[in-house]
């Protein structure tokens, strides 16, 4: 999922509570009244203020508007933030209940993220994508979801489309000197964008309305195409190519991304810890399997590093022969869902949602960052649907990496990915989180949660013995992949590893073909901190998991621990395993 954006604008307008001071309860209502009277009158106030964001969570009051990115607008929500700062301060965080500590706890983090990423990270001046997010939210939010008559989505779209120009005259006058590649990435989608808006946005206007619409689609489509020219012959030749956010910065951006009590310099140790056990575990496996795949071909003994490394990947290139093309990928994700859906159902690992989810083709104009990604209902939105949608790789790329593409999700792999987009991880998980009613904790989900949930789900479904030996070797590797991608963003944003560097640990180490370690390099690029969310993620879901089981012991029943930990939410884990009476997650 690529939230790092979502949640760097929805920062900024709250506060954190780490002054609380008791109050006389004959002057003022209680705590907890109180604190749900601040978070209705904040999220009122800040909804009205960032209507891509309100449009995406499920209220359509602003479905219209685009937000004000003016240097005037963001010095008025620092002062907004200060002033629910000082109302947040003046509670007593120990009356409230333990629901609300934490997402009073939620809060103040959020709020410290959001001034530092406004402060120091400054996105609007040094990141174009941040604007080419906001717009392919802004204008697909309206159409790939039903939630409302196609006529009042259309007017809502219409009004955006023409307020689209002043948008992005006021996004260009944000914009500094971002790295080299952020622009040409923001290139990219643009011309993706234009694409759109010229054709495929068009074909769905009603007759109706479509002479209205074809006019602000005509000048939307020309302020997208002088953005575009703005990126290429002003901000390109001013872009940098230094990328790195440095040490200090990025250190500070972890801990408000992960909300972990582990530092830095701890994630990058579990890192190596966990990626050389795996791999030694592999090898276990491969041995095993290898006998299957070769049969009458004696196991290769295991002698060092070399020859184990070796068995791996014989044994990964064979499950890697089965692949599917691009006109079998979206079928064969279809197939692979209903397969994990009627296992879930079959084995009773967790509650079932009663909500639609769709494979689609990831858009153009979303692509270059994620291969797959799972689309959400907001947590607002009366109309549930989801999309679980895969990127095939570009055309322009020659025969051999696209062959090299498909190798590394083979079908075994579209196995890990599908648990991992759909089910049931991301898909039913947040069809769990819809349902627990804290709009505080809704809007502000932790990413460390969600996608620690997600890998652990390919951890049950494996060892539940869903997909066999190949899809146990694969989910193997995708724990190599996440280690790898927390010691690429370590390497990357507070060290000085380059590309040949990073490329040879990826395929090395982590037995990667070559066109997904290239993806990986530009996607760490792109990104600072979101890469580390899914090692720790995964570590803290699972010592939630085994604390709880510890303490069952021979009560301990799957369904029943797994419906109990999406029941909250999406809490940071810590906050999660004190709510369900856990210890500290992390013992040094």
């Amino acid at each position: 999922m690529s939230l790092t954006l979502r949640w760097a604008s929805l920062a900024l307008v709250l506060a954190s509570c780490h002054h609380p001071v008791n109050l006389e309860p004959s002057m003022t209502p209680p705590a907890s009244e109180r604190f749900e009277e601040l978070g209705q009158s904040f999220l009122g106030t800040w909804l009205a203020r960032n209507p891509v964001s309100a449009t995406y969570l499920g209220d359509h009051r602003f479905d219209g508007q685009w937000p004000d990115v003016s240097l005037e607008s963001e010095a008025r929500e620092l002062d907004w933030a200060r002033e629910v700062q000082a109302e947040l301060s003046s509670l007593d965080i120990s009356a409230l209940q333990p629901e609300q500590r934490v997402d009073a706890a939620i809060l103040g983090t959020q709020l410290d993220s959001g001034v530092f990423d406004t402060q120091q990270l400054r996105g609007w001046e040094r990141n174009p994508l941040y604007a080419v997010y906001t717009v392919s939210s802004g204008l697909d939010g309206l159409v790939s979801r039903e939630f409302a008559p196609v006529e009042q989505r259309m007017a809502s779209l219409q009004a955006r489309l023409e307020a689209l120009p002043a948008f992005l005259a006021q996004a260009q006058g944000r914009l500094d000197a971002p790295p080299i590649v952020h622009t040409q990435t923001a290139i990219d989608q643009v011309a993706a964008l234009v694409s759109w808006v010229d054709g495929p946005l068009r074909a769905d206007f009603p007759e109706a309305q479509r002479a209205e619409l074809e006019l602000a689609a005509d000048a939307a489509e020309q302020a997208l195409r002088d953005y575009q020219a703005f990126l290429e012959q002003d901000l390109l030749p001013r872009s940098v190519p230094e990328f790195r956010i440095g040490r200090e910065l990025w250190e500070q951006k972890l801990q408000y991304s992960l909300d972990t009590d582990l530092t830095a310099e701890q994630v990058l140790q579990r890192a190596w810890a966990l990626l050389d056990s795996t791999t030694e575990q592999m090898a276990v496996d491969a041995a095993t399997y290898h006998a299957e795949l070769f049969p009458g071909e004696p196991v290769p003994q295991v002698t060092d590093s070399a020859s184990r490394d070796a068995l791996i990947r014989r044994v990964l290139d064979r499950i890697a022969d089965e692949h599917a093309d691009d006109d079998t990928i979206i079928p064969q994700a279809q197939a692979t869902l209903e397969a994990a859906t009627a296992f879930v159902a079959e084995h009773r690992l967790v509650t079932l949602p009663d909500e639609p989810v769709r494979v689609i083709v990831m858009p153009e104009f979303k692509r270059g960052v994620a291969i797959a990604y799972c689309d959400a209902p907001g947590p607002l939105e009366q109309s549930r649907e989801t999309f679980y949608a895969i990127a095939p790789p570009p055309l322009a790329w020659p025969p051999e990496r696209r062959e090299s593409f498909y190798r590394e999700y083979n079908q075994a792999m579209l196995y890990e990915l599908t648990i991992h987009e759909a089910m049931p991880g991301h898909f039913l998980q947040l069809a769990h989180d819809a349902r627990f009613d804290s709009p505080v904790r809704a809007v502000f989900s932790s990413g460390t949660f969600v996608e620690g949930w997600a890998l652990y789900s390919e951890w049950m479904m494996a060892e539940q013995g869903f997909g066999g030996p190949a899809v146990r070797l694969q989910r193997q590797k995708m724990v190599l992949r996440l280690c790898l991608n927390a010691i690429l963003d370590h390497g990357v944003h507070a060290g000085t590893m380059d590309h040949d560097q990073a490329l040879a640990l990826m395929m090395e180490r982590g037995f990667q073909e070559e066109g997904e370690a290239e993806g990986k390099w530009k996607r760490a690029q792109l990104t600072s901190a979101q890469l580390s969310t899914y090692l720790v993620g995964l570590l803290e879901v699972m010592a939630i998991r085994q604390a709880y089981e510890a303490r069952a012991g021979n009560d301990f029943d799957l369904l029943s621990f797994n419906d109990e930990l999406l029941a909250h939410g999406s809490p940071p884990p810590r906050h999660l395993a004190g709510l369900l009476g856990l210890g500290p997650l992390h013992q040094d």
